[in-house]
């Protein structure tokens, strides 16, 4: 449920939140999109963002892979389901590293070829993310209240 409710932004309030933030969960991705389409993303610091990003999801399936068969059923697959959206999601964020590095180490920042290959990356991650969450809900809705 938390997973769900951060994804959504209703897990944490933004004024109260331990280290203030401008988007979390969905929000978050689309903040980054915007900033890569305008050519603000920091190069400095966004292959270690998604660095983190990886690592979050490589952890996020490992769990769900964990936990999935301590139920039955459609709640069962719908945490195997979210696992493997989670592992596209890591190749994503894998492919968005090696970009943000390459532009950063050439020196040449965000060219439009790398704006775009950024944006599909990122895209992508956003895609499996949502398609993670939607099982992640799934699993939530096939248990007994």
């Amino acid at each position: 449920m938390h997973a769900v409710a951060f994804a959504h932004s209703s897990r944490y309030d933004a004024a109260t939140i331990c280290h203030p933030t401008d988007a979390v969960g969905f929000a978050a991705y689309e903040l980054w999109l915007g900033a890569f389409r305008d050519g603000s993303a920091n190069l400095r610091f966004a292959p270690g963002h998604a660095l983190y990003l990886r690592w979050a999801r490589e952890c996020a399936a490992q769990y769900l892979r964990e936990i999935a068969g301590d139920f039955s059923g459609k709640a069962s697959q719908a945490l195997s389901r979210a696992a493997t959206f989670y592992d596209q999601e890591v190749e994503a964020a894998t492919k968005l590293i090696e970009v943000c590095r390459r532009a950063r180490d050439d020196h040449k920042g965000l060219t439009t070829s790398t704006t775009q290959e950024a944006t599909a990356d990122l895209s992508a991650a956003l895609d499996a993310d949502r398609k993670a969450v939607g099982q992640i809900e799934a699993a939530l809705d096939a248990l007994p209240a």
